[in-house]
């Protein structure tokens, strides 16, 4: 069975997934999640009532969350690039490091983009400022 990706090509979660459905050549149907495509928003929805994304469906199994995806990518249909190391000590640090990415960098810089978005100049402002103090302590 084929596989179906919902998410958003602007998404740093969704691009973690591409990543490693192209670099192993893993044949997929991307479903984008926006208003022009009000039914894969309406079947995502039906998948995770929680609104996150990317989410990837296989068969009859949803699989939620990019890390574990791209594990299970990793588990279901290996290819030649392997993106966990298979040594537990260097697989360790492959973790730190997207967790690291994706809590203090990344949800970080949605602060800004979110405070961007509403057009509201002082939520602009806020998510800038919380987003720069956030970043620079990452960054240090």
């Amino acid at each position: 069975m084929s596989l179906a990706l919902y998410g958003h090509p602007f998404s740093s979660y969704t691009q973690k997934v591409l990543i490693a459905l192209f670099e192993n050549d893993i044949p997929f149907e991307f479903r984008c999640i926006s208003p022009d495509y009000p039914q894969n928003v309406a079947d995502w929805l039906q998948l995770w009532p929680l609104r996150r994304f990317p989410v990837l469906v296989d068969g009859d199994r949803h699989v939620i969350e990019t890390s574990v995806i791209i594990e299970y990518l990793q588990l279901t249909r290996p290819g030649p690039v392997r993106l966990v190391p298979e040594d537990p000590m260097a697989a360790l640090d492959v973790h730190f490091l997207d967790r690291f990415f994706d809590l203090h960098i990344m949800n970080v810089v949605q602060h800004a983009v979110s405070g961007a978005l509403t057009g509201d100049p002082v939520k602009r402002a806020d998510g800038l400022a919380i987003a720069v103090e956030k970043l620079e302590l990452a960054y240090a």
